[in-house]
């Protein structure tokens, strides 16, 4: 790419769902192999039902065969109602028909926001 070219535009390619209730159950069923297997069938069982990026996220001509594989993790801060702060493991996996790679957010945590408790509301 030389320096007049503009970067093609990123898809947000992050799916969330329900994988627990609160971090500790996430970290508790989630971070293992056996865990990390079980996420992966998560996914695969979103996008068999075209559940939110999953239904436009793929390569056009990908044939989706739910098929997809453990790609990369990070850790994100998550800010809690009561304040505090922690690591939250954000896994990303990758279609093995296409190559595109996603995201897995847990429902309980919010994508890059943070939200506090409005001055007429804390006085209630």
């Amino acid at each position: 790419m030389n320096i007049d070219e503009t970067k093609p535009n990123r898809q947000n390619r992050t799916i969330t769902l329900h994988l627990g209730n609160t971090l500790a159950e996430y970290e508790s069923t989630y971070l293992s192999e056996t865990g990390l297997a079980a996420l992966i069938r998560r996914v695969e069982i979103a996008d068999s039902l075209d559940w939110g990026c999953l239904a436009s996220g793929h390569e056009v001509d990908c044939p989706r065969h739910l098929h997809f594989t453990h790609h990369d993790s990070y850790r994100r801060w998550a800010k809690h109602f009561n304040g505090s702060q922690s690591w939250v493991v954000i896994y990303r996996v990758r279609c093995l028909d296409c190559g595109v790679v996603l995201s897995v957010q847990p429902s309980f945590i919010i994508r890059y926001k943070r939200y506090g408790l409005s001055p007429n509301l804390e006085s209630s």
